[in-house]
């Protein structure tokens, strides 16, 4: 069922391809071109992604745009509050291709408290900064959720296979990133690419800065592949985090050259 699926997504983005390729040339036709500003799924296709690991998932808006922007392989999500697994859980539910796990993921195994915020998109095992409470409507935390963590490493050994030399790693946990990639242990060797919002400005007790990551990441053989913006502060005029992806050293991401019909 698996391998069908596979082979109808393929199919589909097989099409789309010669879909895109009809549209480009009527625009050549009336002398307009198309400037690509590649996309993270783009960098995805270059790396020849089979599987993807989700970590914060939320209630799976990024395996549902994955899917409308043509990937067709493998999402494993992680998303440890009640409510917003629930939506990945529904998500997920309809794709063969798709596992959904109701864990948080970080540096030790156990169990943590995560803060469950009145827009949920804010929810983290850290407290959100002063800055963060007075800038954002709904990053006020309501309750708690006791939860279990697992580490990746260990996730990855009790499940052979999920792991290969083309997994990209995407994180978004609101101020956990450092936590998350800690516990990936000798695993992130394997590796081709890590995604994650990265702060300008901290927007969470305890969190690490950008260039704190970016040096971690530097040391672990990662450089920064794409970066784009991902929230301003426009009465400060003030980027607050871009969305990064990093990819292994020596081989950042080249996009495509435009050229005239």
């Amino acid at each position: 069922m698996r391998l069908a699926s596979l082979r109808r997504r393929r199919l589909l983005e097989s099409w789309m391809d010669k879909v895109r390729g009809i549209a480009r040339q009527a625009l050549r036709a009336v002398g307009l071109e198309r400037i690509h500003h590649p996309s993270f799924v783009d960098l995805m296709r270059r790396e020849n992604v089979d599987t993807v690991i989700d970590v914060g998932a939320n209630n799976g808006q990024f395996g549902e745009e994955l899917r409308e922007r043509g990937y067709a392989g493998r999402i494993i999500s992680f998303e440890p509050g009640s409510a917003a697994f629930a939506g990945l859980a529904a998500r997920a539910a309809a794709d063969p291709l798709w596992d959904a796990y109701q864990l948080g993921v970080g540096d030790a195994p156990g169990e943590l408290e995560i803060l469950i915020t009145q827009a949920d998109v804010f929810s983290s095992f850290k407290a959100p900064s002063d800055y963060t409470n007075a800038k954002f409507v709904g990053a006020t935390p309501e309750r708690r959720e006791k939860v279990r963590v697992i580490r990746l490493d260990e996730f990855f050994a009790e499940h052979p296979g999920t792991l290969t030399d083309t997994t990209y790693l995407k994180v978004d946990t609101q101020g956990f990133e450092f936590e998350v990639l800690q516990g990936t242990g000798d695993c992130l060797a394997r590796v081709c690419a890590v995604q994650m919002e990265l702060p300008l400005r901290i927007l969470y007790d305890g969190q690490k800065s950008l260039m704190e990551m970016v040096s971690w990441m530097a040391d672990h053989g990662f450089e920064i592949g794409m970066a784009k913006e991902n929230g301003f502060d426009w009465q400060a005029c003030r980027l607050l985090e871009l969305d990064v992806a990093f990819v292994r050293s020596g081989e950042a991401y080249q996009p495509p050259v435009v050229r005239p019909a």
